[in-house]
């Protein structure tokens, strides 16, 4: 008797079709449904915008089965194979269906992922400006299921502490605020956060 999972896996890897989960309609997996800018096929849906499926091996296969491996990874890791790679692609799009200026697409050399117990958490994604060498964090993401665990701050942390020095955060939104108030980079002054010193913000 196969598990629940385990009927997922075989339909979505054998058809010509998937059936979205969340609206119920079949989509079909040709080029027309595919997700704009990933280097990876990507079947999305076109009425509600759920990832389906990923082509991988010629096989169509659920995303979040790249989201989870069988070893027990721990820690904030690079990305290396083309699966991390995939997994990161996974990660970004979903952090795109939550904040638009997120893209699939960015540098994989220049992203980290945080995997716990085996689970690929979140990610962030820091890059040098061209203009003055500094480390620019321009992604920090966490899925929702993982959140207020202190997973984003452990990948603050961790960049920072990559960077000594000055660094730059691009267009920071209300948790990257609180973060770096938490950490005493900021601090607020009337409506508006303020650098003290180590941290400054720009937005492209």
């Amino acid at each position: 008797m196969l598990s629940e999972v385990e009927s997922l896996y075989q339909f979505v890897i054998y058809a010509e079709t998937v059936q979205c989960r969340k609206c119920g309609i079949e989509v079909s997996c040709t080029w027309e449904n595919f997700a704009i800018g990933s280097q990876t096929p990507i079947i999305i849906c076109p009425e509600c915008l759920d990832m389906l499926a990923v082509k991988w091996g010629g096989r169509w296969i659920p995303p979040e089965r790249f989201l989870k491996v069988k070893t027990r990874r721990n820690g904030l890791l690079p990305v290396k194979t083309p699966r991390e790679r995939l997994t990161l692609e996974i990660l970004s799009f979903m952090a795109g269906q939550e904040n638009s200026e997120f893209c699939i697409g960015i540098d994989a050399s220049k992203c980290i992922i945080l995997w716990v117990e085996g689970e690929a958490v979140g990610y962030y994604y820091a890059y040098k400006l061209k203009s003055c060498g500094l480390s620019c964090l321009g992604q920090l993401y966490v899925r929702p299921e993982f959140r207020r665990r202190g997973y984003a701050t452990r990948m603050v942390q961790h960049w920072l502490e990559n960077n000594p020095g000055k660094v730059v955060v691009e267009s920071p939104n209300a948790v990257t605020l609180h973060i770096l108030e938490k950490l005493g980079l900021v601090k607020l002054e009337g409506e508006c956060y303020v650098s003290l010193g180590r941290v400054s913000f720009v937005t492209f």
